[in-house]
């Protein structure tokens, strides 16, 4: 079985130094995936992709 987690927020002050490589980043989006194995999550298999979010 996988289980899937999506987080969205807005950009705030711990994220301006990033603010300054992407021009207009509005949001930062995570999803976290992980895989169960038997009575737990397998460590070994747990992937994380952001997503920046730029409005022009």
């Amino acid at each position: 079985m996988e289980s899937r987690l999506y987080l969205v927020s807005d950009v705030f002050d711990e994220f301006v130094n990033f603010s300054f490589d992407w021009k207009g980043m509005k949001t930062l989006g995570i999803a976290v995936s992980a895989r169960m194995e038997g009575d737990g999550f397998n460590t070994d298999d747990i992937s994380i992709s952001y997503y920046i979010h730029l409005l022009n």
